[in-house]
């Protein structure tokens, strides 16, 4: 029996400035946020402690900087990689936060100092689900009176933390096997025309028996 729900998929994203004076504000409001709402955000990576430290040295190096002693320029831009690393990988923690509760995932974003990218509009292709012979599901996608020349799917079976790229079809279906029974498997679909791609449909899930 078909159990297709759709799941509202989000972006958690960065709106990085361009000067560094600029960057360290965001950093820096970030771990604030971040910090005030350790509930939400148990376990970051990297942690607070770490993301203050790098901060702090990006700081110290950029006011080196402004003295325009020989190399110090290059050693701020050194700090600066590290904070602008830490700030993404802060904004993957958040993401994964935020596909937990994605109804929530705006105001999760928010109170990490980030924010959701806008949703793009979504293509017209609905997917349905259906349990096949036990650990595999066909997945059929409705793609409308549009000719479609082939299509590409992807799959995740952890919340939508990772997907996994299916081979291309010719035709709106396809078939995924090998999942454990009683994961719970999303899928997303999108047709390759000849003006290009569609975007990713939303995700329909199903609990595999």
């Amino acid at each position: 029996m078909s159990n297709s729900i759709k799941v509202p998929v989000v972006y958690v994203v960065l709106k990085k400035p361009r000067t560094v004076a600029a960057v360290l504000s965001l950093a820096q409001a970030i771990e604030a946020a971040m910090a005030a709402n350790a509930v939400t955000f148990p376990s970051p990576v990297p942690t607070m402690v770490q993301f203050s430290s790098d901060i702090a040295g990006a700081n110290a190096a950029e006011s080196t900087a402004k003295t325009r002693t020989k190399g110090a320029a290059a050693a701020r831009n050194a700090k600066l990689a590290i904070v602008l690393e830490d700030m993404s990988q802060l904004r993957g923690y958040v993401q994964v936060v935020a596909n937990q509760a994605p109804t929530n995932a705006a105001a999760i974003a928010a109170s990490a100092g980030m924010l959701l990218r806008k949703q793009p509009v979504r293509s017209q292709n609905d997917v349905n689900v259906t349990q096949a012979v036990s650990g595999s599901v066909k997945v059929m996608a409705r793609v409308g009176t549009k000719q479609k020349q082939s299509h590409e799917w992807q799959y995740s079976v952890d919340g939508g933390k990772t997907w996994l790229a299916l081979p291309p079809t010719t035709q709106a279906k396809t078939t995924i096997t090998g999942i454990t029974p009683g994961v719970t498997v999303e899928v997303q679909h999108r047709a390759i025309t000849g003006t290009g791609l569609t975007p990713w449909s939303d995700a329909a899930s199903l609990m595999v028996s």
